[in-house]
């Protein structure tokens, strides 16, 4: 009786034993990705019952594709099985506002007064310094990009402020690692959202974007395809602001306006030129400094546009409507 006693005890505390390894961190690793990310903020993004296991391990800025994936396994019938994809990766400057890449950049939140950079729930980018550009191994002058954090949570139940602190820890390891540190990176995480808690609102045809004296020019429009609808934009109080415009027509046409004083990504802007993927970007002057200024519109915009014989200025007058009515509301002193 006393051996079978035994061998009960024996065989819970083993079961005991193997829940806590499956299923929590106990006893687990204290930092993933190269010593980028400690396990409480991996543990944040990835939150819910499992172990974090790294599948991945190579951001480092001299690998050929600098990359690490964290994920949370369950050995619980149907726990979610979250992953943390974290690279460093080649874009232009102005890809961050390009609807075919991250669909509504004005549901983005934006890092306010230190790293440059945006955040979802599930993603989120830092931009890199100038200063990397010679250090990470890529031409990027003949590329004609910038060096990026991105971060990804798939299937996880994380927040902003958590992905936002693995994207600029993240970027912090990178720029450290290569020789080009930047004080930014060591900033407090600040955030700053979309107005109205994300809330869409009705377009005012002559506050645009809620830009006074914004208006759209009515080539803009295309009649029962392309008419005023609704709008999304970032709250006050950022150096980087977007605004979507989400036309009333079948085929859901879409455009996203820019505006951003970062010093950064302003820079990167002009080391990259000025016409964009689907859009085109100007600069401004505000103060000594430059800022960008952007238009981009998604597939279903440049379809009917292509469609209805549009004049080969028609974008460039939108883009000089926008410029000209966000240099006068953030005080700059030119625009084109």
């Amino acid at each position: 009786m006393r051996i079978l006693v035994l061998v009960g005890v024996v065989t819970v505390l083993t079961g005991a034993g193997l829940h806590v390894w499956w299923n929590t961190d106990a006893f687990g690793r204290d930092d993933f990705c190269d010593g980028a990310l400690s396990s409480a903020e991996v543990g944040a993004v990835l939150d819910g019952t499992g172990r974090l296991t790294q599948a991945s391990d190579g951001l480092t800025p001299d690998a050929t594709a600098p990359s690490c994936e964290v994920r949370r396994t369950s050995r619980l019938l149907g726990a979610e099985q979250p992953r943390l994809t974290v690279g460093l990766s080649n874009e232009r400057a102005d890809f961050a506002f390009q609807t075919v890449v991250w669909k509504n950049p004005s549901g983005m939140s934006y890092l306010v007064g230190g790293a440059t950079g945006a955040v979802s729930d599930t993603r989120g980018w830092v931009m890199l310094p100038a200063a990397c550009r010679s250090k990470l191994g890529v031409d990027f002058g003949k590329t004609g990009t910038v060096p990026v954090i991105e971060v990804n949570v798939t299937d996880g139940d994380s927040t902003r402020q958590a992905v936002a602190r693995v994207a600029v820890d993240a970027a912090r390891h990178v720029t450290e690692k290569a020789g080009c540190p930047d004080k930014a990176l060591r900033s407090p995480v600040r955030l700053r959202g979309p107005v109205d808690s994300g809330h869409v609102r009705r377009s005012d045809t002559n506050k645009v974007c809620g830009i006074k004296g914004f208006r759209l020019p009515e080539r803009a429009f295309i009649r029962g395809k392309a008419a005023p609808g609704t709008e999304l934009y970032t709250g006050s109080g950022t150096r980087t602001w977007a605004c979507d415009v989400y036309l009333q027509g079948r085929s859901t046409p879409q455009l996203t306006f820019s505006f951003s004083q970062d010093p950064v990504l302003a820079e990167a802007a002009r080391f990259n030129g000025s016409k964009g993927t689907l859009g085109t970007h100007t600069m401004v002057k505000c103060g000594p400094e430059e800022a960008y200024v952007g238009v981009e519109h998604n597939s279903a915009y440049q379809d009917l546009w292509l469609d209805n014989s549009p004049a080969d200025d028609d974008l460039d007058r939108v883009l000089r409507s926008f410029a000209t009515a966000v240099a006068k509301d953030r005080g700059c002193t030119t625009a084109p």
